[in-house]
């Protein structure tokens, strides 16, 4: 019968894996420090980013867009009508429009065409307005200015 080898007494308090000289390793433990250093740097750059995102104001470029229609606005009523035009597509342009407003400003931009004397393109307006907003309160104004323009386009013969 084999007897079980002699415990040193020195290893009774130590856990299973520091007995008999075993344990983790330098260069392991250095690893794992250096990672569980980067993953918390990373969280904390994350945590602040969203922080930041969540207190800061609308972005400029959304206060801007807002703007646009009042500047389009302010320049069709100085008889600007070209540059109103510009303001009001690039307005639409940006896309963030939702469609009502979409389906108002094309009517403007329609009735700012027809004004010019240019109906084909009033009628692109007017066509892109009926589209967006079918159940505008002026849908019914503008089946009128829909048909003078289409009687100025028409050849008549």
């Amino acid at each position: 019968m084999k007897l079980p080898p002699i415990k040193d007494s020195k290893d009774e308090d130590k856990p299973p894996a520091q007995k008999n000289g075993q344990g983790i390793s330098k260069g392991l433990k250095i690893a794992v420090i250096a990672f569980t250093a980067l993953t918390l740097l990373a969280f904390i750059v994350f945590a602040v980013k969203i922080a930041d995102k969540l207190s800061s104001p609308k972005d400029k470029t959304d206060v801007w867009h807002a703007q646009m229609l009042t500047v389009a606005e302010k320049l069709k009523d100085a008889g600007l009508p070209e540059q109103a035009i510009e303001q009001y597509e690039n307005y639409l342009r940006d896309g963030k429009a939702g469609m009502v407003v979409r389906g108002e400003v094309s009517r403007a931009l329609g009735n700012l065409y027809r004004e010019l004397g240019n109906c084909r393109e009033a009628l692109s307006w007017y066509y892109q307005a009926e589209a967006a907003f079918p159940k505008a309160p002026w849908i019914e104004d503008m089946d009128a200015e829909i048909d003078g323009c289409l009687h100025a386009v028409r050849p008549t013969g």
